[in-house]
Order: structure tokens, then C-alpha cells, then sequence
């Protein structure tokens, strides 16, 4: 059965800003005022983020490494560090009817890991009592993740009675 390519599309402003909505929705529901000023996430704080950022992007890629391998190429990009490279996608290499709607979800839940992992990374240092939730919330999706990359590779075969 021959493969086929789809990528995977992470936007890093869309992560930041996702991050920054988080922050504020949680420093606004703080009892304490100043906790807001102190979760809150700001352009500043891109620059905290991006070796996160770049591990939570190697680790997406390595646990989806049956689909993700790469040869190393000893005089190409591959052997360079990730911050060089601007584009953060991942290129899946899939079997021919592997779902449309799972690649969705997949990109979705990869989105969603990468801000969980970024959020658990900074509400460690600004709200340590909260990071064991945003953890526990990355393995979770780890979990969905390998659920979605096991069960639909094969196509989906409807009986003649449904029901």
C-alpha cells in the first residue's frame, strides 16, 4: 500500500496568542488582583517561551516518530538547530486511507499540546500550585494523540445495517 504526505501546520502566533487568552482568563478569575498582573502573558514574554517552544515541537515529532522519521542528511538542514528553521510543521508520512477528518484532529490536538506544554512551563514559575493540572493535561492529550494515529488507518467499512 503506497503512503501518502499530509503536514501538519503549527502557527506560533496563533499559539502565543492562544497563550496569552489562557493567562488572562486565568489571572482575571485569580482572587488576587496582582495575580493577574503576574500570570498574564505579554509579547515580552515570547522570548521565555521559545526553547519550550522548540522542545514541545521535537517532542510532537518524536512521539509520532513511526510517521515522522527522518534520515539525517550530513551536509543538509536536518543536523542544524530547530530555531533556524521558521517553519514548525511536521510532515506525516501516512498510509493511503488514513482519514482526512483524523489529520484535523491530529493538527488540533498538536496545536493544543505544544500551548499546554508552553502554559505548564510558565504557570510553573507564576502559579506552581496549578502545574501539576496543565501536566497531567499534556499526557492526556499524548494519550488522544496515539489513540487517533492507532485506530483510523485503516478504512472504515459500514455494515448494511447499522444498527
Amino acid at each position: 500500500m503506497k503512503d501518502i504526505t499530509a503536514t501538519i501546520e503549527i502557527d506560533k502566533k496563533k499559539i502565543f496568542d492562544e497563550i496569552a487568552k489562557k493567562t488572562s482568563y486565568i489571572g482575571a478569575k485569580s482572587k488576587d488582583d496582582k495575580d493577574y498582573d503576574r500570570i498574564f502573558v505579554s509579547d515580552e514574554n515570547e522570548e521565555f517561551f521559545e526553547t519550550t517552544f522548540n522542545l514541545a515541537h521535537s517532542e510532537c515529532k518524536e512521539f509520532l516518530f513511526a510517521f515522522t522519521k527522518e534520515e539525517v542528511i550530513p551536509d543538509g538542514n536536518k543536523d542544524k538547530p530547530q530555531q533556524l528553521f521558521p517553519n514548525y510543521n511536521i510532515t506525516l508520512s501516512l498510509p493511503k486511507h488514513f482519514s482526512h477528518t483524523t489529520i484535523t484532529l491530529l493538527t488540533n490536538l498538536i496545536n493544543e499540546y505544544i500551548t499546554c506544554r508552553l502554559l505548564s512551563e510558565w504557570i510553573m514559575i507564576t502559579q506552581p500550585e496549578s502545574h501539576v493540572y496543565w501536566i497531567e493535561r499534556c499526557s492526556m492529550i499524548k494519550k488522544q494523540i496515539s489513540i487517533a494515529m492507532t485506530s483510523r488507518t485503516e478504512p472504515l467499512r459500514r455494515t448494511l445495517r447499522p444498527f
